[in-house]
């Protein structure tokens, strides 16, 4: 997976998001992420590398995937390790 955030600013919500996330074979620099706890109840957000500051955002059922500039409800996550 790969997160342009080059368009979105830190530290401001930009509703719904900017940026762009896609499929990408292998791992360069924007391929890689921090995993960074949030809250206490263990959700965690998925930071880009390449542009901190940068959160993936997961919208509403009719909206892609996208960058946000903070890590608000949307970029909110549990990781379950399964096995």
């Amino acid at each position: 997976m790969s997160l342009d955030g080059s368009s979105v600013q830190t530290h401001v919500g930009s509703g719904s998001g900017g940026g762009e996330v896609k499929a990408q074979f292998g791992a360069l620099a924007w391929e890689k992420y921090k995993i960074v706890r949030t809250t206490v109840t263990g959700a965690v957000a998925i930071e880009s590398v390449a542009f901190p500051g940068r959160f993936l955002r997961l919208g509403r059922p009719d909206e892609m995937a996208n960058v946000q500039g903070m890590a608000l409800e949307l970029e909110h996550f549990e990781i379950v390790v399964i096995g």
